[in-house]
């Protein structure tokens, strides 16, 4: 499963539903959250990386696989 997270306010209580609801199917389902970087005709700001890693927090509370993607190694 598949979160792509903007720079844009995201909605942290529907996130914790939609991770709520993967536990329930099973807590090993993988989910991988993708940081939002500016490409092409779209010029919003990258998310921020400490939304990311909240966002990773909150979703390793209910599952066990959870992987940040287009984010810098070691962050």
């Amino acid at each position: 499963m598949t979160n792509g997270l903007t720079a844009r306010e995201p909605l942290e209580e529907e996130f914790v539903s939609l991770t709520a609801w993967a536990a329930s199917v099973s807590p090993k389902l993988p989910l991988h959250i993708s940081r939002y970087f500016p490409a092409h005709a779209y010029g919003a700001p990258p998310t921020d990386m400490a939304l990311l890693k909240r966002f990773q927090s909150l979703a390793s509370e209910r599952l066990q696989h959870v992987h940040l993607g287009n984010a810098p190694l070691g962050q």
